[in-house]
């Protein structure tokens, strides 16, 4: 009996024995498993790191656009896409109230690793395209050699240099001696190098001509004393001329007429003489004026007119044509 309870003893001795062994072997067997996984585990992770540092990328617009100064951009309709998340830009906002170039710097950031980030630059521009403002260019309508301003009511305004009047010019030829129609353009470039135009046109008209003093035969004005009757180379004149009754011999040749065979008042008021003026500088002025002469004139003649009674009478005007 004795001897049976010790043999089966040493069975489970040799049973729990066997047990152990291999309770242990399986323990560092799984040891050395999870060690391998863990390993394997790390080294996946590390490679993707990797990975999320090397391709992490965000793509832009294929056109960076310049903006226009004073506009309003948001920095954040450059990025087409990325592979990450969470893009921020900075600044978010261009500033547009200075011309120039602008650097953005886009970060984004993996989506694996919250550690992980990549940084882009961005480049554009500020630029102004707007071209000033001309206010004030009308048509203007003036009479032969009067005064002409130009610049009366003119001025420019631009959206970046401001005030640019002084920098306006002009373009066209012009006379203001000769009746006609010009053009003329007024023109301005801001610092931008923006050119704007504005034209009008300048219109001379023919000035006013002098008003002639009339004969005195063709106002009927009445002479003094009594006519006679008298004799000139053409016959017998009577003493009594329409309209005046002058005194002093009828058959007096008119001093420096174009007929010293005729009375002066018969000239005068046979309308020899085209006007007749009070001055000589009256005449002389609208001898001076050609714009109303006929095409044929050549030259025009001033000449002192009198009376019969030799008084003074005026300036008598004629155009010569040979």
């Amino acid at each position: 009996m004795n001897k049976f309870i010790k043999t089966n003893k040493k069975k489970v001795l040799i049973v729990v024995s066997c047990l152990t062994v291999v309770a242990l072997v399986t323990s560092v067997s799984f040891y050395y498993i999870n060690q391998s996984q863990a390993a394997a585990k790390a080294e996946q992770i590390a490679a993707l790191r990797q990975s999320e540092e090397t391709n992490l990328n965000i793509t832009f617009v294929k056109s960076i656009p310049d903006l226009e100064y004073g506009s309003s951009f948001d920095s954040e309709r450059l990025v087409l896409s990325t592979n990450g998340v969470k893009v921020s830009a900075d600044p978010k906002e261009i500033d547009t109230s200075t011309l120039g170039e602008k650097v953005i710097l886009f970060t984004v950031q993996s989506r694996y690793f919250s550690d992980i980030t990549k940084t882009f630059e961005v480049k554009l521009n500020v630029v102004d395209t707007t071209p000033p403002e001309i206010s004030g260019a009308k048509d203007i309508t003036i009479k032969q050699d009067g005064d002409l301003d130009l610049w009366e009511g003119i001025a420019a305004i631009d959206n970046y240099d401001g005030d640019v009047t002084e920098n306006i010019v002009t373009e066209g030829e012009y006379n203001t001696s000769k009746v006609g129609v010009y053009n003329i353009t007024y023109k301005v470039t801001d610092s931008s190098g923006n050119e704007t135009a504005a034209a009008i046109t300048l219109t001379v008209e023919k000035k006013n001509s002098p008003t002639p003093s009339p004969s005195p035969n063709k106002t009927g004005d009445t002479g003094t004393g009594t006519g006679s009757t008298g004799t000139s180379d053409s016959g017998t004149n009577s003493g009594t001329d329409s309209g005046s009754t002058g005194t002093g011999s009828s058959s007096q040749a008119c001093p420096g007429g174009y007929r010293p065979d005729l009375p002066c008042d018969y000239i005068m008021q046979a309308d020899y003489y085209l006007f007749i003026f009070p001055t000589l500088a009256a005449c002389d002025a609208y001898g001076d004026d050609w714009s109303h002469a006929p095409e044929e004139a050549i030259s025009y003649t001033c000449q002192e007119m009198h009376h019969n009674d030799t008084t003074y009478a005026g300036w008598g005007f004629q155009y010569n044509y040979h």
